[in-house]
């Protein structure tokens, strides 16, 4: 029963996290951290991914449709001449992701291995919450959409922010609202890219490892159903924390998460003092 939950609290912390800018990959470090948790293996932090790629396909389906539909079009002899600025097509998110993956490919496991020091999420928190604050204090906040035609820049800075991610304290989605917001993105925008940007890299580092999943799932027993309810917590509260910051976005701003990263920060130099 212990394991089961670990596994719930764990995959609850990556499904608010892994969207909210506040680092899903340091939360999962410092969980182990300050509360002894065993390591749970390889296949369930897949499983954990898997739940929050599922979040996002669910919460965005429409725009997935459109953005298929809008590839499409362009192999269709009757494809509308309207340039829809309100859909991100699906070159300029191939565009963005190819910078994280480049760096997920050649720096992934260092990483996972050296890049782990609770100090040194204290201080990437930090210094990220910053950056957020002040993107979203001074970002112009008048551009839609980005696409291909006339934001091939734009798509790269901010798929090398991204890639910045690789880092724990960081933040996928902390790192991808700051680029977009200094480039001038609404909130809605910088946000809605950031979540569509999210599923490609999400679900190419699940499949690389999702043959783990299966082992574990064909062997039954707790193992199995560790990978199940951290799946299902993540998926939930993944869904829960989309749904927050489209809140967030409509009815106040990002700074409140740079106010959550400089307290985190505080309480993890606390305690690494204290211990």
């Amino acid at each position: 029963m212990h394991h089961i939950f670990q596994a719930f609290f764990l995959g609850t912390i990556q499904g608010l996290t892994e969207f909210l800018p506040v680092s899903s990959s340091g939360h999962l470090i410092l969980a182990p951290y300050f509360f002894k948790f065993e390591d749970p293996g390889l296949a369930f932090d897949v499983a954990l991914h898997m739940g929050t790629l599922v979040a996002i396909l669910i919460c965005f389906w429409k725009d997935w449709i459109m953005v298929v539909q809008n590839f499409l079009e362009h192999f269709s002899s009757s494809k509308s001449k309207k340039k829809e600025k309100d859909i991100v097509s699906i070159e300029t998110l191939i565009l963005a992701t190819i910078p994280a993956a480049v760096a997920g490919l050649f720096l992934n496991k260092m990483a996972e291995e050296e890049l782990r020091s609770p100090i040194l999420i204290a201080v990437t928190l930090s210094l990220f919450g910053a950056l957020l604050y002040y993107a979203d204090l001074k970002g112009t906040k008048r551009k839609a959409l980005l696409y291909l035609e006339s934001h091939r820049l734009e798509a790269v800075i901010i798929g090398c922010s991204q890639a910045l991610a690789l880092i724990p304290g960081v933040s996928r989605s902390g790192s991808t609202l700051t680029a977009a917001l200094l480039l001038g993105l609404s909130r809605p925008a910088a946000l809605r890219f950031s979540f569509l940007l999210s599923a490609p890299i999400i679900a190419g580092a699940g499949l690389m490892k999702f043959k783990s999943i299966l082992t574990i799932i064909s062997q039954g027993g707790e193992g199995a159903m560790q990978v199940l309810v951290g799946f299902l917590a993540s998926l939930f509260f993944g869904i829960l924390a989309i749904q927050i910051l489209r809140r967030v976005v409509f009815h106040h701003n990002f700074r409140i998460f740079s106010y959550y990263r400089f307290f985190l920060s505080f309480i993890i130099i606390v305690v690494v003092i204290f211990r």
